[in-house]
């Protein structure tokens, strides 16, 4: 997660990581994917990774891009 400084304000940039990764936790790597809600101007994230032990998506704990997956 990073932003852009213009002279309109700043624009987030946000890049969920590779979807397509293999679920390789000595690495820290993982698919994963982010929702995004954008309301009255407000952005909100949501970063998803995928845990190989459970078989399934799971939301990233402390807030997204928090745990450096």
């Amino acid at each position: 997660r990073t932003e852009l400084r213009t002279p309109r304000g700043r624009v987030p940039i946000l890049n969920p990581g590779c979807s397509g990764y293999a679920w390789d936790p000595s690495k820290k790597r993982t698919a994963q994917f982010s929702l995004l809600d954008l309301n009255d101007g407000h952005l909100e994230v949501e970063r998803y990774g995928y845990n190989g032990n459970s078989g399934q998506f799971e939301r990233e704990q402390g807030g997204a891009f928090s745990t450096g997956w």
